[in-house]
């Protein structure tokens, strides 16, 4: 990660962007805070930095005599100025003194990453460092020498390397492996690492987490792509089994013989035999075969029978599925409470208007960077679902999940060309959460993935 030191004799700014900025995010680490340009120098010759933000005017040493210092001494530091308005001849002062840019107090937080995005992009050029985006992108497309650059780069000299992935807010912490840990979404870290971490040490951090997966034993980079999902397979198990919060392996065959059941009586549907499959699946013992990934598969087996009739809303993906359900119970609970009515239920005469849908647009154009779906939107207009989809249908001429699913992309399209935001924070900023979903979707669409489109391949 490149470090940062932020320079300002003002307190509240320090705080400010020490505490709003998410560094991890950006995968940044903070050096340190100073009050002057003298401490700034200090903490510099003291320990690696590699971008500093600083206020333009500060007692003892200004803003404007560090950049001079740093263009001088430490040319490879990136330097980005916070200036007043009263100051804006000093701050364009610094710029020729090799500041990438600056920013008008009172600071937008926005407008510091931005500029923090512009330093990571040429730290990365001028040190030929592949970013989490690049790597993400080349275990997607399974680009086995740019894999093994990345590798390199961060200490691991082995074409055989143990993978585990954790869910939850927070990554295992550093020092408990020798490798590299990737971001795969806002809920989940992927590690690659010279030997397999510790069971023991996994253990007695699971407070930590929500869930942890693991493979027993090496893979070739050649099948790191699959290692890899199948370790987030694995650590979503606590949503089959909640008190399963570590995962060494898991058969996700073993579900197949009871969802190929399941087939045989949604084709052609047979309420009643898929109810008596669901209830028998209550059982722990029945339950504790299926995976995420088979639940996953039960789920949209389902709903794609038309049993239900609501063909267009589906989870996409496991954190979706587990958001929507938290467990697989609960899942169970929900599909049998809806199959239970279906057989008595009466279809509701209802009309949508041109306002109604107008209505409807506006709403999912505003809210489309949300975890929004069609039985949300038929419940805040009170349709019913499986009329809406429909008359979405109907009235569009594509279905909700298309709709949606190209305004989404056209939307990453935008901001891919008009900013230096990483692949994650577009895909988060147009409502997928799942780094490899969205570049599935996206390339998918476009024919390209993101770092294709972003950059005319």
């Amino acid at each position: 990660m490149f470090q940062v030191l932020i320079v300002d004799d003002e307190q509240s700014v320090l705080t400010l962007l020490s505490n709003t900025i998410n560094w991890q995010e950006l995968e940044l680490s903070l050096a340190g805070t100073a009050a002057d340009g003298e401490q700034a120098l200090e903490i510099i010759r003291r320990k690696p930095v590699d971008i500093v933000i600083t206020d333009i005017r500060m007692q003892k040493l200004s803003g404007l005599e560090l950049s001079k210092i740093l263009y001088q001494q430490y040319p490879s530091i990136k330097l980005i100025i916070m200036s007043g308005y009263a100051e804006f001849s000093y701050a364009q002062k610094a710029l020729t003194y090799g500041a990438l840019g600056y920013c008008l107090k009172p600071v937008e937080t926005e407008d510091i990453i931005q500029l923090l995005l512009k330093a990571i992009g040429k730290l990365r050029s001028e040190k030929n460092i592949l970013s989490n985006d690049s790597i993400l992108e080349y275990i997607y497309t399974n680009d086995t020498p740019n894999i093994r650059k990345y590798l390199m780069q961060h200490g691991l000299f082995t074409d055989n390397v143990c993978t585990a992935v954790t869910t939850g807010t927070k990554p295992l912490p550093e020092e408990l492996y020798d490798g590299v840990r990737i971001r795969l979404s806002n809920t989940q870290w992927a590690y690659i690492t010279k030997d397999r971490i510790s069971s023991g040490a996994a253990a007695a951090l699971q407070d930590t987490f929500d869930g942890y997966g693991s493979l027993p034993g090496p893979v070739d980079i050649t099948d790191l792509h699959h290692a890899v999902r199948q370790c987030q397979r694995q650590a979503y198990q606590y949503f089959i089994t909640p008190e399963m919060k570590l995962c060494f392996g898991h058969d996700d065959q073993m579900s197949l013989p009871f969802l190929n059941e399941l087939l045989s009586q949604v084709s052609p549907p047979y309420a009643d035999g898929v109810l008596q499959l669901l209830q028998k699946l209550q059982s722990p013992s029945y339950r504790q075969l299926f995976s995420i990934k088979g639940a996953l598969q039960l789920y949209n087996t389902i709903r794609y029978s038309g049993l239900l009739k609501e063909e267009d809303d589906f989870p996409d993906y496991y954190e979706h599925l587990v958001q929507r359900f938290q467990t697989f119970e609960n899942e169970l609970s929900c599909l049998i409470s809806q199959l239970s009515q279906v057989k008595d239920k009466k279809d509701i005469g209802q009309n949508i208007s041109n306002s109604n849908l107008l209505e409807m647009l506006v709403y999912i154009n505003a809210n489309f960077n949300r975890d929004i779906s069609l039985s949300q939107v038929a419940e805040r207009f009170n349709f019913n679902s499986s009329y809406l989809s429909q008359a979405f249908k109907k009235e569009t001429g594509e279905t909700f999940t298309r709709y949606l699913t190209a305004l989404r992309i056209n939307k990453a399209k935008e901001i891919l060309n008009s900013s230096d935001d990483t692949i994650e924070m577009v895909a988060n900023k147009v409502g997928y959460s799942d780094y490899f979903y969205f570049m599935k979707i996206f390339k998918k669409v476009t024919g390209k993935t993101p770092n294709q489109f972003r950059f005319g391949v």
